[in-house]
């Protein structure tokens, strides 16, 4: 499996003959699907039959196409076959990854799994049961907690639309509402913290870190990539900073909060309920 990095010129990125996913045994059928970590990894992944058994692998690149690890990393580790579907960053760089898993014969059952920037799984190695159904159409989204919302309909017994929490704790319904990242006071690198709270209305704390002398830049933007607000615009000597930002002026629903300070950029969700 080759996949390339092409810019808006339609030149690729990462040479002719692209970068190499995986080139061991299987056959690879149509699941692939992508996720922008905040360390700005570009994740993969996708189903591959080994034996008869579909089974989730994923892999990371750098931005220059480098693979993050030597080999694609199995999702799963339990036992039976699986397909790939979903996948959204959570925090510390990991990423929550949702599948359609059928460890039980004629079930059709959905699991979930996260995987820190090593390859290791964070949660139960058996995996996290999000429903028995029989879903379609389904969606993930941030629960605005590192964690996810994952939404679905069912035709069985009734028709209807379903939804399921799962914590970056890997709890299901579990609500996180403090801040569980470390704001110190003496930086050692630069950091954007998650906002608090979120979702918020109408106001909320953004805080970062810079541990040198920079020129940072803190903006807001819509779905569509519009600046909304400019919170920083302006030199900053190193340390923890905090600031206010009111959404009255919003309309509900998602927004980014983007920080640059010299080669460093990093952005994270927030959630505005009117």
């Amino acid at each position: 499996m080759v996949v390339n990095k092409i810019n808006r010129m339609g030149e690729y990125l990462w040479g002719e003959e692209g970068i190499t996913l995986d080139d061991s045994i299987g056959s690879y059928n149509s699941w692939l699907n992508t996720e922008i970590a905040d360390n700005q990894d570009i994740v993969f992944v996708w189903t591959k039959t080994v034996d008869t058994a579909d089974q989730v692998y994923t892999q990371r690149l750098l931005d220059n196409g480098t693979p993050r690890w030597a080999n694609p990393v199995q999702v799963s580790s339990a036992p039976g076959s699986r397909e790939a579907y979903l996948l959204i960053k959570s925090d510390n760089n990991a990423i929550i990854y949702v599948w359609n898993d059928h460890r039980i014969i004629g079930d059709n059952d959905w699991f979930a799994q996260k995987l820190d920037l090593t390859g290791q799984q964070l949660w139960n190695s058996n995996d996290i049961p999000i429903t028995y159904k029989k879903p379609s159409r389904i969606k993930i989204l941030s629960d605005g907690q590192e964690g996810a919302i994952i939404a679905w309909s069912d035709d069985e017994p009734f028709n209807g639309i379903f939804i399921q929490q799962i914590s970056k704790n890997g709890i299901l319904g579990e609500v996180i509402t403090s801040l569980t990242e470390t704001f110190n006071d003496n930086p050692t690198d630069n950091y954007l913290f998650q906002n608090y709270p979120n979702p918020f209305n109408s106001i909320t704390k953004i805080k970062y870190q810079i541990h040198i002398e920079q020129y940072v830049t803190l903006t807001v933007y819509d779905v569509l990539g519009k600046k909304v607000s400019t919170l920083y615009n302006e030199e900053k000597p190193a340390g923890s900073y905090e600031i206010e930002f009111d959404g009255a002026e919003l309309t509900s629903g998602v927004y980014f909060y983007t920080i640059t300070a010299g080669d460093f950029r990093q952005t994270k969700k927030l959630l505005y309920l009117k």
